[in-house]
């Protein structure tokens, strides 16, 4: 190991954090990964699979494999009590499905995912932090509008937190 090289990544990041890929057409209910995206993962860090589940804002959320069982162990240190706890890990983990990308990066989006979030033919693909997002392109085009008129009431509420949180 080389202690002058630059620490690795610890699960596959993405370069552009909020972008989105256009025009990426679901054929025999597969979806080609953007090359964008491809650049950013190492199969042999990262595994050759998603662990999809639709996330809190109703769209199907795309975690490597690696980043999955990041998560899957913060989860477990991090135990949510009662209720609550028991419903959220139905949601992450009993509705989650593992889908192997093949060679040309293509990967299968279960009948079930698209049906729970309403996704057709035309989707915009997000990348969002660590996850991708699958959005109904139309869906996309309106919550982005949305986001757009907000912004600044957005980075105007953040930069209130981080004063709040910065020291006196």
């Amino acid at each position: 190991m080389n202690p002058n090289a630059p620490p690795e990544k610890p699960a596959a990041e993405f370069d552009s954090y909020f972008v989105d890929f256009h025009d990426l057409l679901i054929d025999k209910h597969r979806m080609l990964l953007p090359s964008e995206f491809r650049k950013c993962v190492k199969p042999e860090r990262d595994g050759n699979a998603f662990v999809i589940f639709v996330g809190p804002n109703e769209t199907p959320w795309f975690y490597t494999e690696r980043r999955f069982g990041e998560l899957a162990r913060e989860l477990r240190s991090n135990k949510l009590p009662g209720q609550s706890g028991v419903d959220f890990k139905h949601i992450m983990f009993s509705k989650a499905t593992r889908q192997e990308w093949d060679k040309q990066w293509r990967v299968v989006i279960p009948e079930r995912i698209r049906v729970e979030a309403n996704i057709g033919t035309e989707v915009t693909l997000v990348g969002a932090e660590d996850e991708l997002e699958m959005w109904n392109r139309k869906a996309w085009t309106a919550h982005n509008t949305a986001l757009n008129t907000k912004r600044a009431d957005i980075f105007r509420t953040l930069e209130e937190k981080q004063s709040m949180m910065e020291p006196r």
